[in-house]
């Protein structure tokens, strides 16, 4: 943090204006002004050895106590002035050399200032040079506007002491004119106090390509190496106690199987004490190293982190019991996730389901959260996750038959008649109910022939058919295609006998689904030529009335 402020720092350094970052090259500019400083000085040392006298003299009664703090006042202002002089002529801040450690009593306050302290002090380290120029600039630009006043006012004096007519107002115009050219004198000195150390400031500027050079060298030799050896020891900490409970799985023979319950107990104590055991040990490198900025940094973070997570305890907990395989979705059962059936494969932190039927996505990747609101259930070995595979061939309720050529968590493409496509949502195609033929499909032909063939309609007539039947099959290359075939008679319809031809297919003959009827009638109707049956036809009787029923007129 430190040398990102500082590389802002730098950038802003490159934007002031040019005249600000003037530097005092000039060996008469500064005796110059440390001319000014000892002229000053001796100045003040001249007045409190008047106040002093004064004191000291009988006109002091009843006065004691103003002239003792006008004599502490100048007193304080002669060190100041003098160690404004050593400034200037050393080149350097001599504040921190006059820091000092006092042994107090034990409070809580003070404890608490004491732990934070360090940290105060680095953000304080990091903005002393940025404040101190931009008070120097302020007490710079009061200094000239006090010098100003000053000024003018020590010239209205003078004009006044020339148009004076009474002798009596010579004396005081002469001591508060004398008063004001004093106070002039200390204005001058102050004011170029003030532009020598803004100057020695601006003069400590360096190049960018010294200033990176520096940070990279500060940032590896101190908290930098500091952060990152803590880095790496964590990281380490975290894989050696993170993996070992995977080695002894291994060691267990579990590997390669669905982890137990004993071995989840294993794989999330495995995970707690990593993470544990990995911010211990980063925080403890620090203490080692007796960084204490980036361990209270560190330590504040890391119990801001915990106190967040008080009101994430009960979901913490429920995804505690799902990695635990003890949840409401557990390994290996069957869950619907968008409507679509899944196999759970893995349950951690990401959870894994399986459906080998999609010809693409088999694999769904969803995080822990996700599965809190879902309910799995046992399934059976021979159950199915999705009613077709690629390659079935299926036919619905409004007629569209097809084969399935790819089918995904998404949508399903089905190749009809002729090779046309048909895509439908894989949601829409399981509201649909697809008749799946690839597994085995029955067909159920009726065939009718005339009445006066209803001697033979109960035995020869189905017997005859069903013999040509499976002349047609073998000639059609489908008989080893077919499970069964049942061919009797069904009902004295109103206009025929209908004899009922029921086939039971296997699942080869699914891609020659809209030719099988065809075949059967075919079949039928040339065992009815070769017999002579009489196919009906649908008739209208009309009943006349004879001429006695008429109604008389």
């Amino acid at each position: 943090m430190k040398q990102i402020v500082h590389i802002f720092y730098l950038v802003w350094l490159l934007t002031l204006p040019a005249h600000l970052l003037a530097q005092s090259e000039n060996p008469n500019d500064l005796e110059q002004n440390l001319l000014q400083v000892l002229e000053l000085r001796d100045s003040l040392k001249e007045q409190l050895s008047q106040k002093q006298k004064e004191l000291r003299s009988p006109q002091a009664a009843g006065r004691q106590e103003e002239l003792e703090n006008e004599v502490r006042s100048l007193s304080a202002r002669i060190e100041e002035v003098q160690n404004n002089f050593n400034e200037i002529a050393l080149g350097v801040d001599l504040s921190s050399l006059s820091r000092s450690r006092d042994k107090k009593v034990f409070s809580w306050s003070d404890e608490l200032r004491e732990l934070l302290g360090p940290l105060i002090s680095e953000m304080r380290d990091l903005t002393s040079r940025p404040r101190e120029i931009s008070r120097l600039k302020d007490d710079l630009a009061l200094y000239k506007q006090q010098k100003k006043t000053a000024e003018q006012a020590e010239q209205n004096l003078q004009l006044l002491g020339k148009k004076l007519t009474h002798k009596s107002l010579e004396e005081p115009i002469g001591a508060l004119l004398a008063q004001w050219e004093s106070r002039l004198k200390s204005l001058n000195a102050d004011l170029a106090i003030t532009e020598e150390k803004l100057n020695q400031k601006m003069a400590e500027r360096k190049s960018f390509s010294e200033t990176l050079e520096s940070f990279f060298s500060l940032f590896f030799e101190s908290r930098g190496r500091n952060l990152l050896v803590a880095f790496i020891v964590a990281i380490l900490v975290w894989v050696v106690l993170r993996h070992s409970p995977r080695f002894l799985l291994v060691r267990l023979g579990e590997r390669g199987k669905r982890l137990s319950k004993a071995g989840k107990i294993v794989q999330v104590v495995g995970l707690v004490t990593s993470t544990v055991g990995a911010v211990l040990a980063f925080l403890g490198m620090l203490y080692l190293f007796e960084d204490w900025v980036l361990l209270l940094i560190f330590s504040l973070l890391f119990l801001g982190l915990l106190w967040t997570m008080k009101d994430t305890l009960p979901e913490l907990w429920q995804q505690l019991a799902l990695l635990l395989n003890l949840g409401p979705v557990r390994e290996g059962e069957r869950v619907e996730v968008r409507g679509l059936p899944w196999l759970v494969q893995t349950i951690g932190f990401y959870c894994y389901l399986k459906n080998n039927s999609f010809s693409t996505g088999r694999v769904l990747r969803l995080p822990i959260q996700d599965l809190m609101s879902l309910r799995s259930r046992h399934m059976r070995p021979d159950e199915k996750l999705f009613p077709t595979k690629e390659g079935d061939y299926v036919t619905f309720y409004d007629g569209i038959y097809g084969k399935i050529t790819f089918q995904s968590p998404d949508y399903v493409e089905i190749t009809g008649f002729g090779g046309s496509k048909y895509y439908v949502n894989t949601i829409e195609f399981l509201a649909a109910k697809p008749r799946v033929l690839s597994d085995g499909f029955g067909e159920q032909v009726t065939f009718g022939v005339d009445y006066q063939h209803q001697e033979f309609s109960t035995e020869v007539i189905p017997s005859k058919l069903k013999e040509r039947i499976q002349i047609e099959f073998d000639r059609k290359h489908l008989t080893e295609q077919v499970d069964s075939l049942q061919v009797e008679f069904k009902e004295a319809g109103a206009s025929s006998l209908d004899i009922a031809i029921v086939v039971e297919f296997k699942g080869e003959a699914a891609g020659r689904y809209l030719s099988l009827p065809r075949i059967i009638q075919r079949a039928c109707v040339e065992a009815c030529n070769e017999n002579g049956w009489v196919i009906p036809f649908g008739q209208l009787t009309v009943h006349m009335a004879s001429q006695e029923e008429k109604p008389a007129s």
